[in-house]
């Protein structure tokens, strides 16, 4: 029998994943949806079944994010009219067993980090980046499948980056547990759950183990009424459209026109005899996997697409699942409800591959939980165990019906439910007297009854390849054709709702028309919008006024880009509807966190690369609507920074084209006249330059009533390459163009734009210092605090043409701003990093010149003769900077970071320290009596830390206080001269360690370099100076002039102090 044209979409099969998609379309303007069901049941693995008074569920054992105002809570709010009722699992909602210790996992993510720490404090530093991580990694995740929603070239385009840029994120779990951990017990514990995806650590992939670990952070929760409960809400909402589901329905083919779907054909499941049943519609959804879709149910010629490379692909695992009716509740014997993970081994890989190979001897790990303790209708007591197992133990009964196989696997059947409960009685006495009755399903149970390949519960195993892959996601080539469920987004209930919601969306955007967005755009007011409704508002915003050709001209393009970031933000769920501000391009909307309004990723100049590679920053692009400022934006491309540094300096961001971003926390949007502070940060001109940071979070600014702004810009070469064609000093345009912004736009954030102050580290201290002398910064900022850098830091113009014309030969292109522009930036890069290489191993002064041969740094600012005229030094003493207050100072041990964390400081040669003086113009005798004198117990690398220090560090800030000191304008010193713990006091006060005790950021991925246990005191003192200072030019100590030098000296117990190491700082006068 046909059915012609009856239906608005076709939902192949019924899991969680198709009853979602099926779910929102009914809600928007009534869209008639039918649902295919091969089961005799619907549901998916969210059905249950009984056996004598017993009831389990099949596939659902918790949920995360059913908390009130979480986001999965939103969505399962939103497609069940709120009828689906959720109870908290009871913390500890997690128990991981392991032979030598038990440890319980409480639904709150601060009292898990701590203890973590408590019971593994040597590691805190890894395992306070894996709580990071788990967040970035997720968002990773999630940018990666929302660039399916990009239409064409585009799409593909932005694959290829979001592919390329996040390589680092295809790291299996067991490599990046490696990478940051030492303890096998914590390796195994954190892994623990990798039951709930389906691969053990050497197999999967971690930003999958970060997307569901993320989910569970606070807690798990159980469907009131148990699993059955979430299909039987969910019905209703499609039937109420004219929609409707049909059990026992399989479909066979799915139909293909001129390259589209139109239909499916279906018949009676388990029935030879059926007839073919014909369905048709304009879109057709299959949440029956990736693997039977593109291998089973597309026509031949459709198959030939990607059939072979599925077929080929790595084969998902499936479970064991022993469900038990038990005679009493489990309470008696010491449960509380909750989940247990219970292990007799550290090492999962291991165990996971001496139990698959035999199951009924080989139990070492299982998953136990209790549905009648977690679900308060539950009217008889029941346990579930799940364990993983191979197909291939049971593939020898495959072809045989179900319920009427060999007695040989019923008999298999018994042994391994036997040797389980023997194993859970060993960990849990008693457990074996509780059981009254008990029944296995293996592979083959979830097989016939799921129609997955081989039984695989989580379809296509989360690999770190099956994130390359072209027919993982929602779209697929087949024109009306989409997936949902966990083969378009993520595993377990949670994954394949999202995969719901996305497939459901990506119908939406594609389908675009009056009848599917007006009903959630007009009819309510923006605020009032539900999450759904505003996720497709923003998908398809200001679409109908966009003329669509085949060509997708740029302003389409630049919309979806937008829209692509907007479906991220989303998924992080950081959304807040009311944090929105209309800047001079159009409206930003941040996000609200402890009462201070965030905005991140806010472009202050268009991207700097296409026609505008290796060029000045060009004005930013008004954008359409409302563009999201939830998550910090891409970073400046650079060089990876060296295993020492990388393992200090977290990025919370990937490098992408759109760098040139800023950052804002304000207090008060409705305010007026708040003081500014705009961080420009360090990384050598080389690296870094991103405003994104744990360390430069400026939450606590903003609550003392002050703009904080962070700032990227560009470094490397696109930062400061020159060569000799006038285009030099990008990066420092690049601050700038943001100073610009800033003044332009921060009076709506709250913000004083006469009252600026910026404040930097390293080369963003030298930007400082170059940037009181440039004519181009003049009026943009009242108030300057330089850490670590001065205004010494700019080299002539033949010195950076020579590093100019070097990178060209390098690449084997001319020394043309063309040329190089138009190398692959993964070539750049490269090159970059030959260069500093052989400039480090041969600093021959006249291959490089003396400049370069003595500061080893191959980018830098450029005196040009225009944006830089003269050495910035040089124009600060000739009046520019007058009526600019600074603050200027340094680390007592800035060089020791570099020689320490490389694990050189002890093997200085005592060569090496006297060819740094004498290359530094020193009288070698002289000066290593005064520095011995000041140092009596140092060694030979603490005097060549010390005199470089003061080299490149202090005598240049010195230099600076003292010409500005000149002036009519205020000046402060300072110095640094808490030492870090770290490395065994090696460090000392090293470069980089007054910046968390500057944002009051201590604890945020600190313990690197700070230890576990800095002293608070000394950033409340530090951060309430800067504040002070940007607030009306007092820092709280006396001013700095040449008879006095009075230096603010910050350690625990601060102190000023007059003109502190004298006789080393005269040994300079003359000579830097």
């Amino acid at each position: 029998m046909s059915h012609l044209q009856q239906y608005d979409a076709i939902v192949i099969g019924s899991g969680i994943g198709g009853l979602t998609v099926a779910a929102i379309l009914s809600k928007f303007n009534h869209q008639k949806v039918l649902v295919l069901e091969q089961h005799f049941i619907l549901g998916g693995f969210t059905q249950e079944f009984k056996r004598q008074e017993f009831q389990w569920d099949v596939g659902l054992h918790y949920v995360g994010e059913m908390g009130e105002g979480e986001n999965g809570r939103l969505i399962s709010d939103y497609i069940t009219d709120s009828r689906l009722k959720w109870t908290k699992i009871p913390d500890p909602f997690e128990t991981l067993v392991y032979p030598d210790f038990t440890f319980e996992v409480y639904s709150d993510p601060h009292r898990y980090q701590a203890d973590l720490i408590q019971k593994f404090p040597d590691e805190k530093a890894g395992i306070l980046r894996y709580f990071a991580d788990l967040r970035r990694f997720s968002q990773w995740h999630g940018l990666r499948q929302a660039t399916g929603f990009l239409p064409g070239r585009l799409g593909a385009i932005a694959q290829s980056l979001v592919n390329y840029f996040g390589r680092t994120f295809l790291q299996t779990t067991k490599d990046y547990l490696n990478q940051h951990f030492r303890n096998p017990q914590l390796k195994a514990l954190l892994a623990s759950a990798w039951g709930t995806y389906g691969l053990p650590p050497k197999e999967s992939v971690f930003s999958i183990h970060a997307l569901v670990m993320s989910s569970y952070l606070k807690g798990g929760w159980y469907p009131v009424g148990g699993a059955q409960e979430i299909a039987k809400q969910i019905l209703p909402v499609i039937e109420q459209a004219g929609g409707g589901a049909i059990a026992q329905r399989q479909v066979t083919e799915i139909i293909v026109e001129n390259g589209a779907a139109i239909g499916v054909r279906a018949c009676k499941t388990h029935d030879p005899d059926a007839a073919i049943e014909t369905y048709y519609a304009p879109v057709v959804i299959s949440d029956a996997g990736a693997f039977n879709t593109y291998t089973k149910l597309l026509p031949v010629r459709e198959r030939a697409m990607y059939g072979d490379a599925i077929q080929q692909f790595p084969k998902g695992h499936s479970v064991l699942l022993l469900f038990l009716g038990l005679k009493a509740s489990p309470q008696t014997i010491g449960f509380r409800g909750g989940h247990h993970w219970v292990y007799s081994d550290y090492d999962h890989d291991r165990a996971w591959q001496l139990q698959r190979v035999s199951p009924e001897q080989g139990i070492n790990s299982c998953f136990l939980s209790f549905p009648s303790l977690n679900d308060p209708t539950a009217r008889s007591h029941t346990a579930e165990v799940m364990l993983y197992a191979d197909y291939e133990c049971f593939a020898q009964w495959q072809e045989q019906p179900w319920r009427k196989r060999d007695a040989d696997y019923y008999a298999l059947k018994d042994r391994i439910a036997q040797s389980i409960i023997d194993f859970l009685e060993r960990h849990y006495q008693g457990f074996k007297d509780l059981i009254e009755f008990a029944d296995l399903s293996t592979p083959l149970t979830i097989a016939y009854f799921d129609a997955s390949d081989r039984g695989a519960i989580y379809g296509i195993p989360f690999v770190p390849e099956r994130l390359q892959q072209p027919w993982i996601g929602v779209k697929t080539p087949i024109q009306n054709l989409y997936l949902t469920g966990a083969d378009a987004l993520g595993p377990g209930i949670l994954g394949a709702v999202w995969g719901g919601v996305m497939a459901a969306a990506a119908v939406m955007v594609d389908r675009d028309s009056p009848k599917l967005w007006q009903p959630c755009v007009k009819r309510q007011p923006r605020n009032k919008l539900t999450p759904l409704q505003w996720l497709h508002s923003q998908l398809i915003h200001d679409r109908k006024s966009t003329r669509w050709t085949a060509q997708k001209d740029t302003a389409v393009q630049s919309v979806e880009w937008q829209r692509l970031r907007l479906i991220l933000k989303y998924f992080e769920g950081d959304i807040h509807m009311n944090a929105v501000v209309k800047t001079r391009h159009g409206e930003v909307r941040g996000s609200v966190a402890d009462g201070v309004n965030i905005f991140k990723g806010i472009p202050y100049a268009a991207p700097p690369f296409g026609a505008n590679r290796l060029r000045p920053p060009q004005p930013v692009e008004p954008w359409i609507g409302v563009r999201d400022a939830i998550a910090y934006g891409p970073r400046a491309p650079h060089a990876p920074y060296s295993p020492e540094i990388a393992a200090i300096m977290p990025e919370l961001t990937i490098a992408g084209e759109d760098c040139l971003n800023l950052n804002i926390w304000t207090s008060d949007l409705g305010s007026a006249g708040q003081p500014v502070m705009v961080w420009i940060p360090g990384g050598m001109f080389e690296y870094h330059g991103t405003g994104a940071s744990p360390w430069y979070e400026g939450g606590r600014f903003a609550r003392d009533g002050i703009v904080c702004v962070t700032i990227n810009y560009r470094v490397g070469a696109d930062g400061f390459l020159y060569l000799g064609d006038g285009n030099a000093n990008r990066g420092l345009l690049d601050q700038i163009a943001a100073l610009e912004w800033v003044q332009e736009n921060i009076a709506a954030f709250g913000g004083d734009p006469g009252n600026v102050t910026i404040f930097g580290e390293s080369a963003g201290a030298m930007s400082i210092g170059i940037l009181l002398s440039m004519p181009r910064a003049e009026g943009l900022f009242r108030r300057a605090i330089a850490q670590s850098g001065a205004a010494h830091h700019a080299i002539s113009a033949a010195s950076a043409q020579r590093v100019g014309q070097y990178l060209a030969d390098q690449l084997g292109v001319k020394a043309t701003r063309e040329a190089i522009a138009a190398v692959p930036l993964d070539r750049l890069l490269a090159a970059q990093e030959e260069l500093k290489a052989d400039l480090f191993a041969h600093p021959d002064p006249e291959s490089w010149g003396d400049e370069m041969a003595l500061s080893m740094l191959p980018w830098q600012p450029v005196i040009d003769g225009d944006i830089i005229p003269v050495r910035p030094i040089d124009r600060i003493a000739a009046g520019a900077g007058v009526g600019i207050d600074i603050i200027v100072g340094t680390n007592v041990d800035e060089w020791r970071i570099t020689i320490t964390s490389e694990g050189a400081v002890s093997g200085i040669a005592e060569s090496a320290l006297v060819g740094t003086v004498t290359a530094y113009g020193l009288p070698v005798e002289a000066t290593l009596a005064v520095y011995r004198a000041a140092h009596p117990d140092a060694s030979t690398g603490d005097l060549f830390a010390a005199i470089r220090t003061d080299w490149f560090w202090r005598v240049p800030a010195i230099r600076l206080a003292d010409t500005h000191a000149n002036s009519t304008s205020d000046t402060y010193m300072y110095e640094f001269a808490w030492r870090s713990p770290q490395f065994g006091g090696l460090l000392g006060a090293c470069h980089l360690l007054e910046v968390p005790f500057v944002f009051d950021t201590l604890g945020n991925e600190t313990e690197p370099l700070w230890g576990t246990d800095p002293p608070q005191q000394l950033a409340d003192t530090m951060h309430a100076a800067w504040g002070s200072f940007a607030t009306n030019g007092d820092p709280g100590w006396p001013k700095y002039d040449l008879s006095h030098r009075a230096t603010m000296r910050f350690d625990i117990t601060s102190e000023v102090v007059d003109d502190p190491r004298s006789a080393e700082r005269a040994l300079w006068e003359g000579l830097r």
